[in-house]
């Protein structure tokens, strides 16, 4: 035995796990203990911080550690700017009673919310650029305004710049950004009740002025009255001055000039409740659209992360909008792990463990768990086993770690009986996080997973046309507590038995893409998984041939025999 394995072991046997011990927490915003010392670089964070590179849109599954590289973003760049979307006031959006109304009557909003979006960026990036206001200091004593005037004094293009921000950003220029929005959300409701036509329509009779967006939707008494409303409506919205917005991009450019002082602005957690979902959809689709057009900032970065399913989402619902993803791909950066890298991030986080009490030499999972999983069927590596089940997802790894060790509390390593053990209870709780990730879209997916239970990791579709499909199929159909595309397909299964296969088809489509299972197409191809490409078809050809293969780390929770493989 070599000598540096057995200083490992003697390390190891002079520690014991507490039962509180963790290697890290599932919120990245908790985990500054282990984030800042344990931080592994896959190389994305590099392509975030080069403001001449395209991508600036983060996006991954749940879990995938994209806050945490937004985090490391603002560690290590000073002139970051952190904008929660929650402190934006875009309640005030959802409690307007004039722009629900505007989209009830089929006017498009997109131009406004651009502008929403321009100017808030636009005006955060110029007060980092000039600083904090305060009296006692000097330099303060002229205007903002002046102080633009002189960087870029000469250029007449700048001109209406300088104007709008006048007009904008004069007296406001210093507040917080939730008034800013709250002010320029107003000036545009007033233009909307100035039409003496639209007024009259808000006053009409019927038309509740109080509904909120995702209220019921009210309409005019004559279909040529609300074509007539909305085409005034809509000209006001398009007579939005988005030139003078494209020249104060200009002018933050002409301002932001010196290369070695990069500026960024990041927006996370987008994915919580910060506005009415209705809304929701519409306001990142603009984001996206305006940090695109942010690319015109040289030494200045929009950075946005987005869960992927979100994403999809806003696909979904603006599509008849003319958003079209396809024409942003090469500004999202995805977000993926390596084995390897989780392996290595695991190992640091485990290593600063043990070494906070007793030793500082390094201690990975090699060290700790066991070196082979024996079972029913082929061996498995222990670090092997164990990686597989975080679906590369630091989250998940940190998370099944955090489990074993508090079932190995008052041992020095991770016995195979209590890494299994950890493993049912870590399985759970990822099959119960996937649920609730997909809720939005699929609510019905808990009811439709069922399909899977207690059956074998590896599948045919000949497989899913069984009687436990069939009763699986009319509990879905009968407990569907609200309509989705899984009750809708359970639906014509139960009222034509005959389309079976086609309902199985489908179901293991919508479980490829939130993740459940994977497909072989072909017996000489590799299995594929959805999250290994965002692009990916999100109805994949599935048929006799094809291969299903229920993921690790649900196997546990659905009972699937998991008895030849990995």
């Amino acid at each position: 035995m070599s000598t540096v394995v057995e200083k490992r072991i003697s390390a190891v046997s002079q520690f014991k796990f507490r039962k509180n011990d963790i290697i890290g927490s599932a919120d990245a915003a908790d985990d500054a203990a282990f984030l800042s010392t344990c931080f592994v670089d896959s190389g994305d964070l590099e392509i975030l911080r080069d403001t001449n590179d395209k991508r600036r849109i983060v996006v991954g599954r749940t879990g995938v550690g994209k806050t945490a590289l937004l985090q490391r973003l603002i560690a290590v760049e000073p002139r970051t700017i952190e904008l929660p979307p929650e402190n934006l006031a875009f309640e005030y959006l959802s409690n307007s009673t004039i722009l629900p109304w505007l989209i009830q009557q089929g006017v498009d909003l997109d131009l406004f919310f651009k502008l929403l979006w321009r100017h808030v960026l636009a005006i955060e990036l110029l007060r980092a650029r000039f600083g904090t206001p305060n009296e006692h200091r000097t330099g303060y004593s002229l205007s903002v305004g002046e102080r633009i005037k002189e960087l870029v004094t000469g250029n007449k293009k700048l001109s209406g710049a300088l104007d709008y921000l006048r007009k904008w950003a004069g007296e406001s220029f210093w507040q917080e950004t939730d008034h800013r929005i709250r002010e320029v959300t107003s000036v545009f409701e007033q233009s909307i009740k100035s039409d003496s036509a639209l007024a009259a329509a808000l006053a009409a009779p019927g038309v509740r002025v109080t509904a909120k967006v995702g209220g019921a939707a009210t309409s005019l008494q004559r279909s040529e009255e609300k074509t007539d409303v909305a085409h005034r409506a809509q000209s006001i919205v398009n007579s939005i001055q988005m030139r003078e917005l494209t020249n104060v991009l200009e002018l933050v450019n002409a301002v932001l000039d010196d290369p070695q002082k990069k500026y960024f602005v990041v927006i996370d957690r987008l994915d919580e409740r910060w506005v009415a979902d209705d809304l929701k959809n519409l306001l990142l689709r603009a984001l996206i659209e305006t940090a695109k057009d942010f690319r015109k900032v040289q030494n200045a970065k929009i950075v946005i992360a987005l869960r992927r399913d979100l994403f999809e989402r806003v696909v979904h619902e603006t599509r008849d909008s003319g958003f079209q993803a396809e024409k942003y791909r090469d500004q999202f950066l995805e977000v993926r792990w390596l084995d390897s890298q989780l392996r290595e991030l695991v190992d640091r986080r485990v290593s600063q463990l043990v070494a906070s009490r007793y030793t500082s030499r390094p201690v990975g999972l090699a060290d700790l768990l066991p070196a082979r999983i024996h079972g029913r069927g082929k061996d498995r590596d222990g670090v092997d086993y164990f990686v597989s089940r975080a679906m590369h997802r630091p989250r998940n790894a940190i998370m099944f770690f955090n489990e074993c060790i508090t079932k190995a509390a008052g041992e020095p390593q991770i016995s195979k009986q209590v890494l299994l053990k950890a493993e049912a209870d870590y399985s759970k709780s990822r099959l119960d996080a996937l649920y609730d990730e997909w809720f939005a879209q699929f609510p019905n997916l808990v009811l439709a997973v069922e399909l899977l239970r207690r059956r074998r990791h590896k599948l045919r579709l000949v497989d899913l046309c069984d009687q436990q499909a069939a009763e699986a199929f009319l509990d879905c159909c009968t407990r569907a507590a609200v309509e989705d595309r899984l009750s809708e397909i359970a639906r014509d299964v139960c009222e034509q038995p005959s389309r079976m296969q086609d309902a199985a088809r489908r179901v293991t489509a919508v479980l490829f893409l939130v993740g459940i299972v994977g497909l072989k197409p072909q017996r000489a191809e590799s299995t594929r998984w959805s999250d290994s490409d965002m692009w990916t078809d999100q109805e994949p050809l599935v048929d006799d041939d094809t291969g299903i293969t229920v993921h690790p780390a649900y196997r546990r929770a659905l009972e699937v025999d998991d008895s030849d493989g990995r």
